[in-house]
């Protein structure tokens, strides 16, 4: 494939992309440039993070070392996405370390998770709270970007400040489908909990909640509120999967069953 035919994605806040022409500034500058080693005429895809992309042509590129660095385009139109799921699977992730949340973050974005609630538990081995915590969300909504960008996909899902369990728990809407995965449930799996939420059509636009404990796993009080929230319980079988394995597994498989994955 040459190079003007090439996809190449750019990710631009939606308020950029209001006329005919927009302005790609930072890294993502020298990344073309340098990296990829785009130049005027060139086209590219460009999205907005909340469901639209567009094709544009390079009309100049002026890369630098420092952030000032700037690319003009020329919005030649829109583009079909069909990237997105039908309905929007939350990931309610029990906070884990560092490289292990950063993983969680990338795959889940990948896999076509539509928002991630990092959320402290009482057994979390990590504890996140004030400037630490919102420099920590800043970094996982930059991996959720370039995931985004990298598989495809026209929004960028939120990563939504850290939240307490119980928080959590009572903000879901009345109604909203919630699942606990908890490796000691010995009732139901998680295929006889997805199957009783209906067909894929009956879910369309719907949000599905789907909570994943932390590496030592969820306190018998958080057990208490979500069943006072009427959270449906769900294994994942008879082997204990690491928390980072538990929450991309139960993704995976809530998509393909409801035809998102596969198909």
């Amino acid at each position: 494939m040459s190079r003007k035919g090439a996809r190449y994605r750019f990710y631009l806040p939606a308020e950029t992309l209001a006329g005919e022409e927009a302005v790609c500034s930072g890294a993502q500058v020298h990344h073309a440039a340098r990296v990829l080693r785009l130049r005027p005429g060139d086209r590219i895809e460009v999205f907005d993070g909340r469901g639209a992309a567009y094709q544009a042509a390079i009309t100049s590129i002026e890369p630098s070392a420092r952030p000032e660095g700037r690319m003009l385009l020329r919005i030649l139109g829109s583009l079909e996405t069909r990237a997105e799921p039908s309905f929007e699977f939350i990931l309610h992730q029990g906070l884990v370390r560092e490289a292990k949340m950063d993983l969680v973050i990338q795959k889940a974005v990948e896999l076509g998770a539509a928002g991630i609630v990092p959320v402290a538990c009482l057994r979390s081995s990590v504890e996140l709270s004030g400037r630490r915590a919102v420099q920590r969300v800043e970094r996982w909504q930059s991996i959720a970007v370039e995931a985004a960008r990298q598989c495809g996909r026209s929004r960028v899902p939120p990563v939504s400040p850290v939240r307490f369990f119980e928080e959590a728990a009572v903000a879901l809407p009345p109604g909203e489908p919630a699942v606990l995965l908890w490796e000691a449930e010995e009732q139901r799996g998680l295929r006889e909990v997805l199957e009783s939420l209906g067909p894929a059509k009956a879910l369309a636009q719907a949000r599905l909640n789907f909570f994943i404990g932390p590496e030592g796993g969820f306190a018998p009080e958080e057990l208490e509120i979500a069943r006072r929230q009427k959270m449906a319980f769900a294994s994942l079988g008879p082997r204990i999967l690491r928390t980072e394995t538990a929450g991309l597994a139960t993704l995976a498989a809530v998509m393909y069953h409801f035809g998102e994955l596969g198909r």
